[in-house]
């Protein structure tokens, strides 16, 4: 599973698939164990489990001996209340040409994604920067690419932007009927000097 929302499967068995590089992995419930498995015991490295669906939380902790060494957890999610905006920078060239990729998510009040989310946010740019590009990753949208607006996809969206030549700011807003507004602000810095060629 990539998320525990999945209410069409209350009180049904499910299958989870857990990926570690530790010796032994312990799948929790609600806080319940559900066992231990050993790595070593798994030729492919996958582990599987069958465990019964109920919402709240699941949760996979990574052990050598009796030591906890990481965990990974997985939330059911709310009715959808916010647009979160994520950019892999803080900070771009403002050549013209530097690019900054934001990852959009429709989350619930406490922030977790919820991935049947459906709905179409609207972008807003302003500053030393521009939209270049916005996606959802599904594959059968005909949706351009080049536009302002996209429909969140399992409740995820991307945006791309480019700099200008303008040493300043960008500032990103994503508004959605019925969802309290994302926005962001990204820092352009002058880009450093090619050295000159004899």
């Amino acid at each position: 599973v990539s998320h525990w929302t999945l209410p069409q499967l209350e009180d049904k068995e499910v299958k989870v698939v857990t990926f570690t590089n530790c010796e032994t992995v312990e799948l929790l419930v609600n806080g319940r164990s559900c066992g231990t498995r050993r790595l070593s015991d798994f030729e492919d490295r996958m582990i599987p489990w069958k465990v019964r669906y109920e919402p709240g939380t699941i949760k996979a902790v990574g052990k050598n001996g009796e030591q906890e060494l990481c965990s990974h957890e997985l939330k059911t999610a709310g009715e959808p209340a916010r647009i979160d905006l994520s950019p892999d920078r803080r900070t771009v060239r403002a050549d013209g040409r530097d690019l900054c990729h934001v990852e959009v998510t429709v989350s619930d009040t406490n922030g977790t994604l919820v991935p049947d989310a459906s709905h179409v946010i609207q972008f807003e740019v302003s500053g030393a920067g521009r939209i270049i590009g916005v996606d959802n990753g599904d594959m059968t949208s005909l949706e351009p690419y080049r536009d302002t607006r996209r429909k969140a996809f399992y409740g995820k969206a991307l945006v791309i932007l480019q700099s200008t030549s303008e040493v300043g700011q960008v500032r990103l807003t994503a508004t959605s009927p019925g969802l309290s507004s994302g926005a962001l602000v990204i820092n352009t810095q002058e880009s450093p000097r090619q050295p000159s060629k004899q």
